[in-house]
């Protein structure tokens, strides 16, 4: 609860905030707790204390007064709750009512179930029951139940006279052509405890706070959302982040950069270089380094169908940067636009933004560049910026201010939306009702909630088509394989992998799957290959025809950025975001129910010495947004490390597994893990991050030290001091 400065009047303001894990201090001056990750649940004001009125009349001497009607209040609560009302024996204090005109009289009790009423104002229990004999109140003209339920909204002249009542007399009145109420509460000789000169109240459907109440936050299960950058008290100033060298713009200016850094930082400052050659040769002949450095240094795609040429082009540039002392100070803002959904069709939190942006969602080449230049960051600290504009020049427009923010605020990524800064900080998902799990995780029901599977339930796929997984002899499409069957009542499988039959324990897996009621087809496909992979798909059979695709291959080849070759990043590429590219438009004109990528937490934070994996793995999550702009189905699963050692994680020993957990990550059981598949299935957006976080832990690191994404989640790691267990002397 933040409480504001007092204005000349005595009046203050008021905000109530709430969040499940930060745990440092609210900035009272934030509009909303959003871009910390506390959300805002009222705005009020609160001023001086009037004089306390005289006993309430009606409510004092005889009870109850004289001509009031006695109303049958013995199966309130039953009846209240069958209508969508949920009131515990905590709750239920309600215990006479009677009517006296167009009033509802009431005496209401705390509940024993309440607990004391030692220290509070008026307790919680018993303000809500001093509320229930509105529901005994003819509706007005327009406010018919019809299925819904009414809940407080606006109070306005709360006034509390007296403390810790446990036994209170209630007036409900209607006022202000009967759209709102005003509440009078006396203690038992008529005396005020509290008034409140007039509630509104709104409807909600209770079959639509049913489903929010059921709804929880998945352990385990994040998404990123793009939230404000906080305003700085007093505006940014370019001149604080010139330097000497001032600001570049470098390489062909296909954003029209130029212009707008000239206008915000000053022509004289600003420089166009046509390649990184000529901003060193200008330095070596004297010129001071910038202190600024903005490039867009690809065009969209590349000129490839599959992003790689963008990603390469990038990957030259930035293994030049590094390698340049001169440049060691500098910071280099790679500018894209759309590379992430921040506000885009296709994400779960679509707003009137999308209107003004490319309705096919994300561009996946720019969203590559941000997973390679996220692990360039998490190996050089503070060297590098990435930077989304909107479509158009109100985009450019806050370039300078967007740059400037994110130096002065140590943030490395944002996105200019609209005139908005916004910075991605992951959140929980939250996931509604669903299917159960076993003692082992599976799920027992299957994503509808119901017991036969995911036929007719979230995902509409039909079990007895067939889904196609790359990647299908490994651990994790194994793993996956046996899932669809079990949890999910697939029975046609179509498993690919580079070996095919051949792969070690193809044959096994054939026959386990088979004694679970599989008919499985195990084949050797080169998924890098477009044709081969169109060749695939037409070749399913039409008495199963394709009705899901999971894309669980890849391979690693690891290695700091400085070491990366266009070799290296291709082995890694292709498998990956190319392969993803050909199931993309092999299957595109067909009725699929399901498209799942397996995709890695290196492309959404970052990782060093993975920034081949990280590019092509933000590949991914950009091409499922871009799917489901299109209206297809589209979902890219980020995973943290599972367990069972893969052939991605059997390199990492305990020493490895050791340190990720000192750091606040743990590894996923299978059982886990395939719980958490089940519920971004469930959940509805395109991308979701599963990983096992210590939120804790990641509390206690400087949160500067923490991938951007992660700080809400940390809390900005503020310290404590140790509360003294005994007076000073």
């Amino acid at each position: 609860v933040v409480v504001g400065a007092a204005a000349e009047d005595g009046r203050r303001e008021v905000r109530m905030y709430s969040s499940p894990d930060h745990p440092n201090s609210l900035d009272p001056g934030l509009d909303s707790g959003a871009d910390t990750g506390w959300v805002c649940h009222a705005v009020g004001v609160l001023a001086p204390a009037a004089e306390a009125p005289a006993p309430v009349e009606g409510l004092g001497g005889a009870w109850p007064p004289p001509g009031a009607e006695p109303l049958d209040v013995g199966a309130f609560y039953e009846q209240v709750m069958a209508a969508g009302y949920g009131y515990g024996p905590a709750y239920q204090g309600l215990k006479a009512a009677w009517r006296q005109g167009g009033d509802v009289l009431a005496e209401v009790a705390l509940p024993d179930a309440a607990g004391g009423r030692d220290g509070y104002g008026i307790h919680p229990a018993l303000l809500d029951a001093a509320l229930h004999p509105s529901l005994l109140m003819d509706r007005p003209e327009g406010q018919e139940d019809d299925g819904q339920v009414w809940l407080p909204f606006a109070w306005n002249g709360v006034s509390l006279w007296a403390t810790e009542a446990a036994t209170v007399r209630v007036r409900l009145s209607r006022v202000e052509e009967r759209q709102s109420l005003r509440l009078t509460v006396a203690d038992t000789v008529g005396a005020p405890v509290l008034t409140v000169d007039s509630l509104v109240t709104r409807p909600a459907a209770a079959d639509q706070l049913r489903s929010a109440a059921a709804a929880r936050a998945v352990d385990g299960l994040f998404t990123l959302d793009w939230m404000p950058l906080p305003a700085p008290a007093t505006a940014p100033s370019p001149a604080s982040v010139v330097g000497e060298g001032g600001w570049v713009v470098l390489g062909e200016d296909r954003l029209g950069l130029a212009e707008p850094v000239a206008a915000g930082v000053g022509a004289d400052a600003t420089v166009s270089h046509p390649d990184l050659e000529a901003l060193i040769a200008a330095v070596d002949a004297g010129e001071p380094a910038p202190a600024v450095v903005l490039t867009h240094p690809y065009t969209a795609e590349g000129g490839h169908g599959d992003g790689l040429g963008a990603v390469e082009e990038l990957l030259g540039l930035v293994r030049s940067w590094l390698r340049r002392p001169a440049l060691a100070d500098a910071r280099l803002v790679v500018v894209t636009r759309g590379a992430v959904a921040a506000g885009r069709a296709g994400d779960a939190t679509d707003d009137a933004d999308d209107t003004a942006l490319d309705p096919s969602g994300v561009d996946p080449s720019g969203a590559g560049a941000w997973g390679l230049i996220r692990s360039a960051q998490s190996e050089n600290p503070g060297r590098f910026v990435l930077l989304d504009l909107d479509e158009g020049h109100e985009g450019r427009a806050g370039l300078v201010e967007a740059v400037v923010r994110a130096v002065e605020s140590h943030e490395p990524q944002l996105a200019v939306r609209d005139g908005r800064v916004l910075v991605p900080r992951m959140v929980r998902a939250m996931a509604a009702p669903g299917p159960t799990t076993d003692d082992r995780g599976e799920s027992t029901t299957g994503l509808d909630g119901g017991a036969t599977g995911l036929d007719g339930g979230a995902t509409g796929l039909d079990t007895d088509g067939t889904v196609l997984i790359t990647g299908g002899t490994g651990t994790l499409g194994t793993l996956v394989a046996e899932h669809l069957v079990r949890a999910w009542g697939v029975r046609h499988l179509l498993l690919v992998s580079r070996s095919g039959p051949e792969a070690a324990g193809a044959g096994e897996l054939t026959a386990a799957l088979t004694e679970l009621g599989a008919e499985v087809r195990i084949a050797a496909v080169d998924v890098t290959d477009p044709d081969a992979v169109a060749a695939l798909v037409a070749g399913v059979d039409s008495a199963h025809p394709l009705t899901g695709v999971v894309h669980a291959a890849g391979v690693l080849d690891d290695g700091v950025l400085t070491t990366q070759t266009p070799e290296r990043l291709a082995r890694v590429w292709r498998p990956k975001a190319t392969a993803a590219a050909h199931l993309h438009a092999a299957t595109a004109e067909l009725p699929l129910s399901l498209f799942v990528m397996f995709s890695s937490t290196a492309g959404t934070l970052g990782a060093s010495g993975q920034s081949n994996y990280a590019a092509a793995n933000a590949y991914c999550d950009a091409l499922a947004a871009r799917r489901r702009a299109l209206g297809l189905p589209g979902l890219s699963v980020a995973w943290g490390l599972w367990a069972d050692a893969s052939g991605m994680t059997g390199h990492l020993g305990e020493a490895d597994r050791a340190r990720m957990t000192r750091s606040g990550i743990g590894a996923m059981s299978s059982e886990r893990a395939l719980g958490l598949l089940d519920a971004a299935m469930r959940h509805g957006h395109h991308h979701l991050i599963a990983i096992d976080l210590d939120v804790r832990a990641l509390a206690g690191r400087p949160a500067l030290t923490l991938p951007a994404p992660l700080r809400a989640l940390a809390g900005g790691g503020t310290a404590r001091r140790t509360a003294a267990t005994a007076p000073p002397h």
